[in-house]
């Protein structure tokens, strides 16, 4: 099965404005959806993930359930420079430029927490819009 993923044009993946998907592989811009924030919030981002990305998704899902466990309380803020260091680890990324980075994190951070954490996405509707 492939998901579906969401798109949006939204600074920081904000609820308002325009959300579309693409369903069935169709990853095209020009075949996505409209949609609702609230029908699409779960599903992954149509952004380009390559291995450190989808490092530090993982990282940040995995702290997201640390906080719902309530073992620890993060910022924002705690999160992104979180997400700083875990892309400074990458040897590639280690050599880029920090304002680079610093941008990549602010674009990404915020639309990785506004997806719910995994599990708590009903196994019906994973990968699939709600409609």
């Amino acid at each position: 099965m492939v998901p579906d993923l969401k798109y949006s044009a939204n600074v920081n993946c904000s609820p308002e404005g325009n959300w579309f998907y693409m369903k069935e592989g169709n990853y095209m811009i020009f075949s996505s959806i409209k949609s609702e924030f609230e029908k699409v919030r779960h599903l992954e981002g149509i952004s380009m993930y390559d291995d450190s990305i989808i490092r530090l998704r993982v990282v940040i899902e995995l702290l997201k359930k640390k906080v719902k466990q309530g073992k620890v309380k993060l910022s924002i803020e705690d999160y992104k420079n979180v997400a700083y260091e875990v892309l400074l680890s990458d040897p590639v990324l280690a050599r880029a430029d920090e304002n680079m980075l610093k941008s990549g994190v602010n674009n990404w951070v915020p639309c990785m927490l506004s997806t719910p954490l995994y599990e708590d996405v009903p196994k019906n509707i994973r990968g699939k819009v709600i409609v």
